[in-house]
């Protein structure tokens, strides 16, 4: 049995981690590089963003001791945490999603930022574990199971029903692949020696049962893995390449194993499934300088959280100064880097060639033309349909293209934005999230260093959004806060994804559903192209060509999109089929 690609995966737990290694994985109590054994105490903050650049709330974010959840912004600090000095890592799990993370050097008593990007966590298809078979991973990838290879990672069981693959697949050559990434681009050899990577392919597989329980490959049990290299790394590709699996525990790759070139692609056997990383490993040395403005020391301040973007033949990666202006990263050996520097509203302010570095080497870039952002706010009441002070919701605020969300607290919402330019103008939109309605989006313009204050009213349009379907005469419905829902639209091939799940604190889903469409961005029918839900833990599907959809309303970006489906999906083996029908309004999330 096939799940057509990309069709969006529903989760069986609120909080999901990358696989657990059941078998033939190297162990995790393996002594780590010399350079990750000193823990210190510092401060991680950042902000946490979905595929579509909008915030993500609601996220759990781990790093060391210490544990928190992003607020309405995506924003979060982790305060006094201890962590590895040379390889803090910072994990985020939100339902929904594939595990974030960043793997990042860190100094007692500072602060350090760090912006990831969620993945959604998708199906790309099943096979029968009895008879074993080949799934299509997307983007010139496959994987490629044996007969009776499989079980669960809970009890070691033999497991003999479907396996479902969730799957995504990286582009190294990507704009945003440093955001995306597990980690960052630092390994263990199989000496237990770190060393940078250069990765010229890259995968997160996890396996999941009809019942959402969670699988993983038998001991001695191999599955082969076919990834596509891409175009504009073919040309200095290598016959033969390592093999990397992304450990947790450490935040770094583990060599184990080896891939061969076949033509464009990659191939080679593993023996579990986490990330999976091709990659041409390379000696570094220790880098740390300070970021100042002004041509000298004794004139400038240190530039606290620039983003700093490093280009070199072993690939691209952008990461952040401290508070206190120090970027500091292991660099590769004897390489030539060009380091851009931005500003805080991302204009680039400085470019220079680094390098190449034989030792460890401290320094101190001046930045003559560093125009340090001032903030405007953007503050003001928000009542609800009575004339009160909104007590549960928040105010949308567009800026440029970025999408930020101020909390309403005791009626009232504040926003700082960090402005280079003398005014700016923000499209402010009120949502009151108890009530389940939302106000006119309202233009208001700020200057720099001073305070727009605006009313506003959450009244006017309903906020409600719900996902519902009944299911051989059963009746399920998600709504939020209490469930999660999401839309996503993509342009390029007019496809409309929506789908909902429960947001349970733990175990497996009773219910969830996801809906794939393909059709005009406008009210009328649309193809259904894949539609699965969970319904009292059994998993079910449509055959091709099995249900309908229409689409009755669709908002523009950040609108609602409304419509009713129905069909017929069958149970995992194929053998019973129920009739199902539902209806939805899901806010669009780009």
């Amino acid at each position: 049995m096939r799940l057509r690609k990309f069709l969006p995966l529903l989760l069986v737990a609120a909080s999901v981690t990358t696989l657990s290694l059941v078998a033939c994985r190297k162990s995790d109590s393996a002594p780590a590089s010399a350079r990750n054994t000193a823990t210190v105490t510092t401060t991680l903050s950042g902000r946490i963003l979905d595929e579509n650049h909008n915030p993500v709330g609601g996220a759990s974010v781990k790093a060391g001791n210490g544990t928190t959840t992003t607020n309405v912004n995506g924003e979060f600090t982790l305060a006094q945490v201890s962590v590895p000095a040379s390889a803090a890592f910072v994990k985020v799990e939100k339902q929904g999603y594939f595990t974030g993370s960043r793997t990042l050097d860190v100094a007692a008593g500072r602060e350090h930022y760090v912006s990831i990007e969620l993945i959604p966590r998708r199906f790309v298809g099943s096979i029968s574990a009895t008879s074993g078979g080949t799934v299509d991973l997307g983007s010139g990838g496959s994987l490629r199971f044996d007969a009776n290879g499989i079980i669960t990672e809970a009890d070691g069981a033999p497991y003999t029903g479907t396996v479902r693959i969730a799957a995504y697949t990286y582009d190294p050559t990507a704009a945003n692949f440093a955001e995306v990434m597990p980690g960052a681009l630092r390994a263990l050899n199989s000496n237990n020696e770190e060393r940078l990577l250069k990765s010229y392919a890259m995968v997160n597989i996890e396996l999941e049962g009809a019942g959402g329980e969670k699988l993983q490959l038998a001991s001695g049990k191999r599955a082969t893995l076919t990834l596509a290299i891409p175009a504009g790394l073919q040309g200095t590709a290598p016959a033969t390449i390592p093999l990397w699996y992304f450990d947790e525990s450490k935040g770094l790759w583990i060599e184990e194993g080896s891939a061969t070139k076949q033509g464009n692609q990659y191939v080679g056997t593993v023996a579990h499934f986490t990330p999976w990383n091709c990659d041409v490993p390379s000696d570094f040395v220790d880098y740390e300088t300070v970021l100042v403005s002004g041509s000298t020391t004794a004139s400038g301040i240190p530039i606290a959280q620039a983003r700093v973007q490093l280009i070199s033949a072993i690939g691209n990666g952008s990461m952040y100064t401290d508070n206190n202006g120090v970027l500091r990263l292991p660099m590769p050996i004897n390489q030539r880097i060009e380091m851009n520097v931005f500003d805080r509203c991302n204009r680039l302010i400085h470019t220079e060639s680094i390098g190449p570095f034989t030792a460890s080497t401290s320094s101190t870039t001046y930045i003559s033309n560093y125009y340090s952002a001032t903030a405007v706010t953007f503050t003001g009441a928000v009542t609800n349909c009575n004339g009160q002070g909104v007590t549960n919701g928040y105010v949308q605020v567009l800026i440029n293209g970025n999408i930020q969300r101020a909390a309403i607290t005791n009626g009232t919402y504040s926003f700082l934005y960090p402005s280079c330019d003398s005014s700016v103008s923000a499209l402010l939109t009120p949502v009151d999230l108890g009530a389940n309605l939302q106000g006119a989006t309202v233009t208001v313009t700020g200057r720099a260093g001073a305070t727009a204050s605006n009313a506003l009213s959450a009244c006017g349009q309903s906020s409600d959004q719900f996902v519902q379907f009944l299911f051989n005469n059963s009746a399920v419905r998600f709504q939020p806060p209490a469930d999660s829902l999401i839309a996503w639209s993509y342009p390029g091939s007019q496809e409309t994804y929506v789908y909902a799940l429960p947001d349970a604190a733990a175990g497996q889903q009773q219910h969830n559903l996801a809906l794939q469409l393909r059709g005009p961005f406008a009210a009328g029918a649309q193809t259904v192209l894949a539609l699965g839900l969970t319904h009292n833990y059994l998993y079910y599907e449509m055959p091709v060509g099995g249900a309908s959809a229409q689409i009755s309303s669709y908002g523009s970006t950040h609108g609602f999109i409304e419509g009713t489906f129905s069909g017929t999906v069958r149970d995992s083996l194929g053998l019973n089929s129920f009739p199902v029908s539902g209806s939805f309004r899901v806010r669009r999330d780009n």
